[in-house]
């Protein structure tokens, strides 16, 4: 079933198991209230979904852990990115090697801290121009425990 064929969107023609799993993330919600995702799409979905191996996004999902994980969730260039790290600094080394062009009115770029229970918090983000300061606690592109953004500390 994971191998249903889209027939419709950027992805037609291809199977489930094939597409990104943000794609495959909304396919599973039936398609919101503006698409109607056919039914057997949206099964296969769900069984993508609940049978992914990629620890990364299981994590970012809530799957619990007996250790605290780093989740780098990044919207770049039009794809949806998770990589886990073990450490912050290792997440963030891994934005500053990978990901060091975003585009200010598209990207965004998010470090999810993940607590062994599941629970999250965003602790590091590049949010560019398209979001409200106030829908993250922490400050833009500020380190943990810091009220200013790296760009303000440095001049």
């Amino acid at each position: 079933m994971i191998d249903t064929i889209i027939n419709f969107g950027k992805y037609k023609g291809s199977k489930v198991s094939e597409v990104p799993l943000d794609y495959v993330a909304w396919l599973a919600t039936g398609g919101g209230d503006l698409f109607s995702v056919p039914d057997n799409i949206t099964e296969a979905a769900r069984k993508r979904l609940a049978s992914t191996t990629q620890d990364a996004f299981r994590r970012y999902c809530g799957a619990k852990s007996k250790t605290t994980s780093y989740v780098v969730d990044i919207s770049y260039h039009g794809n949806r990115i998770f990589a886990e790290h073990d450490t912050f600094e290792d997440a963030l080394t891994d934005v500053a090697e990978n990901y060091c062009e975003p585009d200010v009115r598209k990207d965004r770029i998010l470090i999810w801290e993940i607590l062994g229970s599941g629970h999250k918090k965003v602790v590091w983000r590049f949010t560019g121009y398209n979001v409200n300061d106030d829908e993250y606690i922490v400050p833009q592109c500020a380190l943990p425990g810091h009220l200013d953004s790296l760009l303000n500390e440095l001049i």
